[in-house]
C-alpha cells in the first residue's frame, strides 16, 4: 500500500509543477494561432455592432455635408403649360394665350440667413463627434468582450492539463493498489476506492475538453468566425496590462454624450431663429415657348434680391424651441447619469480587481496547506495511523484547491480587462499601444 502512496505523491508533485509554470500549447495541424491582440482586433473588424456604429458615423458625416452646401447657389430649369378656355384681350391684343408654355432658367442664392445655417453647421459636426465617439464605445465593449473570451480559452485549456494529470496519477495509482492487491498486500476495498476516484478524475477531464470547445465557440462567434474555422490560443502576450496609476477615466460614451449634448444647444439655437428673416437673390432667364401671358418676358433675364420676414408662424417656432430645450434638457441628464454610472463601474472593476488578486493569494495558501495535508496523511497511512480514505480525500482536496487557483489566476486577468473597459482604455491597451497602460 505504500507503493500506491508514494506513486500518488510523485504524480501530485509533477502536477503541481506544471500547474505553476503553464502548460505548452502546440497548435493542431493547420490551425491558426491566434494571440490576445490578434483576437481583439478580428472581433472589432468582424462585429456587426462594431460596423454599424462606424455607419452611424457615415450618415452623421452626410448630415454635416448637407448642412455646409444649404447656402451654396442652386441652379433649375422650370417649365409650365397653361390653359384658358378662352383667350383674354386687351385693346385687340392678346394678353393672355389659350395655350402658353414658359421656359426659365433660375438661379437662387441666400446671402443672409441670420445665424440659421451656422447654427446648423455646428449641430452637425457635434453629430459627428457625438457618432464617433458612439463607435468607439461599441468598439470598446466588443474588445472587452473577445478579450475574456480569450482568456476563458486559455482558463479551460489549462483546465484540461491539471484533469489529465489528476487522471494520470489516478491511473498510476490504481495500478498500483492492483498490484499489491494481487500480491496480497493490500485489500481490493483498497482498488476499488482507488477506481472510483479514477472515474472521477476522468469524468472531470471529459467535462474540462467540453468547456474548452465551448469556449472556443465563444471565441469563434466573438471573433466572427466560422465555427468549423481551426485556431488555436497561445498564451504569450495574454498578460493583460494595469492602467497607470495616474490614468483617468476616458469613456466615450460619456464623450458622445458630451457631444449630444453641444449638438443640442447648437439645436435650440437653430430653433430659435428659424422665423428670423431671410435675403437671398434671385435671378432667372425665361423664354415663352408658345402663346402668349402678360407682363410678357420673352427671352428676358430678371435679378432681384428678396428679403422674406415672418409676422406669425401660428407657435411653430415656440413649438421648436421648446422642443429643443427639453431635448437638451433630456441629455444633459443622461450626461449627468452616464458620469456617474462611469464612477460607480470603475470603483466596482478596481474592487473586483482587488478581490481577484485576494483569492490568487488565498488559493495558493490553500494549494500549499492541501500539499502538506497530503503529506501528513501519507505519512500517516504509512505508519497505519491514517486510512487510504483520508489520503484520496487529500487528493481530492489538493486537485479542487489547484483548480480554485488556475480559476483565481485567470480571475485577476479578466477583472483587468474589465478595468480598463470600464475607464474606457481597453481600446489604445488591447488594439494599439498607449502609455495609458503598463
Amino acid at each position: 500500500m505504500r507503493t500506491v502512496i508514494l506513486v500518488v505523491t510523485a504524480m501530485l508533485a509533477t502536477t503541481a509543477a506544471w500547474a505553476q509554470a503553464g502548460s505548452a500549447r502546440p497548435a493542431p495541424t493547420g490551425a491558426t494561432v491566434i494571440s490576445l491582440r490578434d483576437a481583439v482586433k478580428a472581433a472589432v473588424q468582424a462585429n456587426p455592432n462594431a460596423l454599424a456604429a462606424q455607419r452611424g458615423i457615415d450618415v452623421a458625416r452626410a448630415k454635416l455635408r448637407q448642412a455646409e452646401v444649404a447656402e451654396n447657389p442652386t441652379l433649375s430649369l422650370q417649365a409650365r403649360y397653361s390653359y384658358l378656355s378662352k383667350p383674354t384681350l386687351f385693346g385687340g391684343m392678346e394678353v393672355f394665350a389659350r395655350n402658353t408654355e414658359t421656359n426659365a432658367l433660375v438661379l437662387t442664392k441666400p446671402l443672409l440667413t441670420w445665424g440659421r445655417t451656422q447654427a446648423a453647421k455646428e449641430q452637425a459636426r457635434n453629430g459627428v463627434a457625438a457618432s464617433t465617439s458612439q463607435a468607439t464605445a461599441a468598439r470598446d465593449e466588443v474588445a472587452a468582450g473577445a478579450a475574456q473570451a480569450y482568456l476563458q480559452v486559455l482558463e479551460a485549456h489549462d483546465a484540461i492539463g491539471v484533469a489529465d494529470q489528476a487522471v494520470k496519477a489516478l491511473e498510476a495509482a490504481r495500478d498500483a493498489a492492483e498490484r499489491m492487491r494481487q500480491a496480497g498486500a493490500a485489500a481490493k476495498a483498497d482498488v476499488l476506492r482507488t477506481q472510483v476516484e479514477l472515474d472521477r478524475a476522468r469524468e472531470n477531464a471529459v467535462k474540462a475538453r467540453n468547456a474548452y470547445q465551448e469556449a472556443l465557440a465563444a471565441l469563434r462567434n466573438a471573433m466572427g468566425l466560422p465555427q468549423d474555422a481551426p485556431i488555436e490560443v497561445s498564451s504569450e502576450g495574454a498578460d493583460v496590462p494595469l492602467p497607470a496609476p495616474d490614468a483617468k477615466p476616458a469613456r466615450s460614451d460619456v464623450a458622445a454624450l458630451e457631444a449630444s449634448v453641444r449638438a443640442a444647444e447648437a439645436g435650440v439655437l437653430a430653433a430659435r431663429r428659424s422665423n428670423k428673416p431671410q435675403l437671398g437673390a434671385y435671378a432667372d432667364f425665361q423664354n415663352i415657348g408658345a402663346g402668349a401671358e402678360f407682363p410678357r418676358r420673352d427671352n428676358t433675364v430678371n435679378m432681384a434680391l428678396q428679403l422674406t420676414l415672418t409676422v406669425s408662424d401660428g407657435g411653430v417656432t415656440r413649438a421648436k424651441v421648446s422642443e429643443a430645450e427639453a431635448t437638451l434638457a433630456q441629455l444633459r441628464e443622461q450626461l449627468e447619469a452616464a458620469r456617474q454610472r462611469v464612477d460607480m463601474e470603475v470603483s466596482q472593476a478596481r474592487l473586483a480587481l482587488s478581490s481577484a488578486e485576494a483569492r490568487v493569494a488565498a488559493t495558493s495558501t490553500q494549494v500549499q496547506s492541501a500539499e502538506e495535508s497530503f503529506r501528513v496523511l501519507e505519512v500517516g497511512y504509512r505508519e497505519g495511523v491514517n486510512p487510504l480514505t483520508d489520503v484520496l480525500a487529500a487528493q481530492a482536496a489538493l486537485e479542487a484547491a489547484r483548480y480554485a487557483r488556475l480559476a483565481a489566476l485567470y480571475d485577476v486577468q479578466i477583472a483587468r480587462v474589465g478595468l480598463l473597459r470600464a475607464m474606457g482604455l481597453i481600446g489604445p491597451t488591447m488594439i494599439s499601444e498607449s502609455p495609458s497602460a503598463k
